[in-house]
C-alpha cells in the first residue's frame, strides 16, 4: 500500500514542460492508444491555456485532468486520466474535489463533461448527472454521454 502522505495535488500549465510532457505521456497511454489513436498527432496549441490539476507521488505524476472555460462561469472538464496501478484507489475523485473546490472560489456555476461510456458511472459518483447520451465522439469516434456538475444553483 502507498504511503498517503507522499501524494499531493497541485495546478500547472502547458508551460510547465517537465510535467506537462509527463501528462501528454499518461494521456495517450490511457485515453488515445486503446482506441488506435496518438495525442501526439492533435493540435494540443488549443489547450494552451487550460488550467491543469496533477496528483503526485513525490515528484511522479500519476494522474491528471485539466479544465478550459467554455462560457463564462461554466468549465469544461477535459483530459482526465490516472495511471492504470493508481486507479480505484480514490485519486480520481480526489483530484474532481480540488477541481470542484477550485473552481467555487472562483465563483464558477457548472461544470460539464463528456464522459466516455465506461468514465459515466465514475463520474456519478462524484456528483455528476447525465444531460445527454449515449453520443458518438466525431473526433475520436467513441461514445460519450455529456454530463453536468451544478457547483452554484442559479437563482434569478
Amino acid at each position: 500500500m502507498e504511503n498517503k502522505t507522499m501524494l499531493n495535488v497541485k495546478k500547472y500549465k502547458s508551460t510547465d514542460k517537465t510535467i506537462y510532457h509527463a501528462a501528454l505521456q499518461l494521456r495517450d497511454v490511457l485515453l488515445r492508444q486503446p482506441i488506435g489513436k496518438s495525442i501526439y498527432e492533435e493540435d494540443l496549441t488549443i489547450e494552451q491555456d487550460n488550467d491543469f490539476y496533477g496528483i503526485f507521488q513525490g515528484e511522479e505524476l500519476i494522474g491528471t485532468l485539466s479544465f478550459f472555460e467554455k462560457r463564462p462561469r461554466v468549465a469544461q472538464l477535459t483530459v482526465f486520466a490516472v495511471k492504470q496501478e493508481f486507479q480505484r484507489r480514490g485519486l480520481g475523485k480526489t483530484l474532481v474535489a480540488f477541481l470542484i473546490a477550485d473552481l467555487r472560489k472562483r465563483r464558477y456555476r457548472k461544470i460539464i463533461v463528456d464522459a466516455r461510456s465506461e468514465a459515466r458511472f465514475f463520474y456519478q459518483k462524484c456528483g455528476f448527472t447525465i444531460e445527454k447520451g449515449p453520443v458518438i465522439n466525431q473526433k475520436l469516434g467513441v461514445k460519450d454521454y455529456q454530463m453536468k456538475y451544478v457547483i452554484e444553483k442559479i437563482t434569478d
